[in-house]
């Protein structure tokens, strides 16, 4: 390559990185000026989609610009978030995720994306608690019973799994008690709560929404939480540490992206908009009927968490063997 066009090259690089931050920069300032539209990886009527299309209108009244759902689902939300991963990073086009965001790099071999690489966290919207559950009759009434259970019957020990999430969850507790058992995958969350009704399964730890009507009609019972505190649709329920097996912090939770690159000053903006509805008495009210626990927490913090889990869900995949091909 000749001296000169070498030259060119090593000036032509600074020079065009740093008009590609003024233009970002002038970008920002006049953010937003068209539609805005949420990637939701997953189906319309799933959890993640309905937290969405609560969270739109009050984004877009926020912003003074129409905020749009469109649903991208496929491969465990992978489709979804391949998609949001290449689109510009101008804060037009967000990914409105689950915590699958930090449990699919750590199941699966190899991603179309990298969770960290490719987008920017903006902010953790709401999370739901998860609980460990028994069929109703289940001669099992506490935690201990039913790693007693496990520990005498492990040729029986079994557990129904709908999602990544309540797989990995499962096998955090499993690993924490020191005991093991069967996982036996469902297609859902609906789906894996019936066989524990059925008896097809032991137990399993699931999530809100298909628990508390089950459990109210007693076809269910509720041994613990996942989270740290006692939460308010089940205040009798103890949590993990309370029952002897602490350690554990696990929530189904849902928060915005944007792809990387994405100037500093449009994800603030959208922080800023997000935690103002959150604050909102509508939304507040529609994410309590949905059994959702409001975040609404800073960049820094919504960043903090998903480091925190991609670490411990990888090294759980590591001492627990957890593979899953795509």
């Amino acid at each position: 390559m000749p001296a000169k066009y070498t030259r060119r090259l090593i000036v032509a690089g600074p020079i065009a990185a740093a008009a590609g931050l003024v233009a970002r920069s002038a970008l920002a300032e006049g953010y937003p000026s068209r539609t805005i539209t949420l990637v939701v990886p997953y189906g319309a009527g799933s959890g993640v989609d309905t937290t969405a299309r609560i969270i739109a209108p009050g984004l877009g009244k926020y912003l003074k610009q129409s905020v749009v759902v469109i649903n991208k689902p496929g491969a465990g939300a992978i489709v979804g978030t391949e998609y949001a991963s290449h689109q510009a990073p101008d804060g037009y086009t967000l990914l409105l995720s689950s915590v699958d965001m930090v449990i699919g790099p750590a199941i699966y071999k190899k991603l179309p994306y990298d969770a960290e690489r490719d987008f920017m966290p903006v902010a953790e919207i709401a999370t739901v608690p998860l609980f460990v559950i028994v069929k109703g009759d289940s001669p099992i009434k506490t935690v201990p019973d039913l790693i007693a259970a496990i520990k005498a019957h492990p040729e029986k020990a079994n557990y129904s799994s709908g999602s990544a999430l309540f797989w990995v969850t499962t096998e955090l507790f499993l690993l924490k008690a020191g005991i093991k058992a069967t996982r036996v995958p469902y297609r859902d969350a609906g789906a894996m709560t019936l066989a524990v009704m059925g008896g097809e399964v032991l137990f399993a730890i699931s999530g809100a929404g298909p628990v508390i009507t089950n459990a109210r009609s007693g076809s269910i019972r509720v041994l613990a939480t996942t989270v740290p505190h006692r939460v308010p649709i089940f205040p009798d329920v103890p949590t993990l540490a309370e029952v002897g097996i602490p350690g554990i912090d696990v929530s189904g939770w849902h928060g915005i992206w944007a792809p990387a690159e994405t100037s500093p000053q449009i994800i603030k903006t959208l922080n800023q908009a997000i935690r103002a509805i959150l604050a909102s008495p509508p939304v507040r009210t529609a994410m309590h009927n949905l059994n959702l626990i409001i975040v609404g927490n800073t960049t820094a913090d919504f960043q903090k968490e998903i480091t925190s889990k991609l670490a411990l869900w990888k090294d759980l995949a590591t001492k627990s063997n957890i593979s899953e091909e795509l």
